[in-house]
This record gives structure tokens, sequence and C-alpha cells, in this order.
């Protein structure tokens, strides 16, 4: 059965991926890729729109895991019927999500972040012109 100590518990694993995804982009940024970002570059930097799309969508994601970390650990002070299936359930979502998105949806996010900012550097260009 999961109580009010159970709810806690898996709020705190949420919010531990959520601080792991904020952390994501910056702990994985090699000294080529820094120095990539900080090199001067003709007209656009794409080594730092890169990294700061994934750092974007790493924000957004740890963000929405702390939340939802956080608002597990408040269920938890509500003295709710205790039930186990429940904690199965959100570690197994939990397991399930993180696999997804390190596999799959972190660089779909990312390259549709680069992508509208790529559209909106060329409309600012033909607007100057």
């Amino acid at each position: 059965m999961i109580s009010a100590f159970g709810w806690s518990v898996v709020g705190l694993i949420y919010d531990i991926v959520g601080a792991v995804f904020l952390a994501f982009a910056i702990f994985l940024n090699s000294p080529k890729k820094v120095a990539a970002q900080a090199g001067t570059y003709w007209d656009f930097n794409p080594h730092l729109l890169k990294a700061i799309s994934e750092q974007t969508t790493d924000a957004r994601s740890g963000l929405i895991f702390l939340v939802f970390g956080f608002a597990l650990q408040l269920v938890g002070q509500w003295r709710l019927p205790e039930s186990r299936a429940w904690s199965i359930t959100l570690l197994v979502l939990l397991g399930i999500f993180v696999l997804f998105y390190v596999t799959v949806l972190r660089r779909h996010l990312t390259s549709r972040l680069e992508a509208r900012v790529r559209a909106m550097y060329a409309v600012s260009e033909k607007a100057a012109t």
C-alpha cells in the first residue's frame, strides 16, 4: 500500500529525474563542444544554436518533472486511500517516459526548436534586405 511516505518517495524520485534533466545539456558538454560554441562564425553559429536548443528542451522537461514530483509529494500529505497500484504505475510510467525521452523525444524536440529558430532567423534576414 502506498502511504503518505510512499507518495513522498515517488515524488522525490520524479524530482531527482527532473533535476537530472535540468543539468543534462550542461553536463554533456565536452571541451570540444564548448570550444565550438564559443567560436566565431560568419553570420550564424550552428553549434551555439544546437546547445541552446538542447538546454531549452532539457529545462522544459526537467521543470515538468519537478512540478509533477512536488505535486506527488503534496498528494502524500492528503489522506487518500492507500494503494500499491498507484506507486507501481507511477514508477513504471516514469521509467517508460525517461527511456522514451532519452532515446527519441529529446532529439525530436531539440531539432524542432532549432528549425523554428532558423526560420525566424531567415525571416529577419529577408526583412533586413
